[in-house]
């Protein structure tokens, strides 16, 4: 939730990074309320299934953050509050594939990825109506394309397939 025009993210997700061009991959598992740092956690692999859930619970006034691995059935589960001096102000919701940390800005490059695919992904507005990413009468969609410093595309998302649930995003070149 938010981050598309806010200075506050509540997330959780899955990064790999390559630390040589011949080594293997580390993977990870996370969860953010940003501006606080990611909590990471391991036992994710490439390939598995992941599903992700970011909700923001009116009666506790905290965020439930789950990330669930269906592929070996590990699950990190989290309740946490809006940080400290921070306005959650829960204004967009994302499903998204990034270059994390910004670290293509600093010189990482991005790995050839290939395709990732999102399935049956769901936005839930603050009065209850539940849908998917396509545009309803209480939201929008918007299409980001990953580019590098000089502005070429370096990942770039399909059109929205099943009534606007699912979509892939193409690795499409490093820096």
């Amino acid at each position: 939730l938010d981050g598309f025009n806010s200075q506050t993210v509540e997330q959780t997700g899955v990064d790999s990074f390559c630390t040589s061009s011949s080594g293997a991959a580390t993977n990870e598992a996370w969860y953010e309320m940003f501006p606080k740092d990611p909590v990471v956690f391991s036992g994710v692999n490439a390939g598995d299934t992941i599903f992700v859930a970011v909700y923001f619970n009116s009666s506790t006034n905290k965020y439930e953050l789950t990330l669930k691995d269906e592929t070996t059935g590990s699950t990190m589960e989290t309740n946490q509050p809006c940080p400290s001096g921070s306005a959650c102000d829960r204004n967009s919701g994302e499903v998204i594939e990034e270059d994390p940390g910004g670290s293509v800005a600093g010189g990482i490059n991005l790995a050839d990825f290939g395709t990732a695919s999102f399935n049956t992904s769901h936005v839930t507005a603050r009065d209850g109506l539940r849908g998917t990413l396509s545009p309803s009468k209480l939201w929008t969609s918007t299409k980001i394309i990953m580019q590098d410093p000089s502005g070429a595309a370096m990942a770039t998302p399909s059109a929205l397939t099943n009534s606007g649930a699912n979509f892939n995003v193409a690795f499409n070149q490093g820096t």
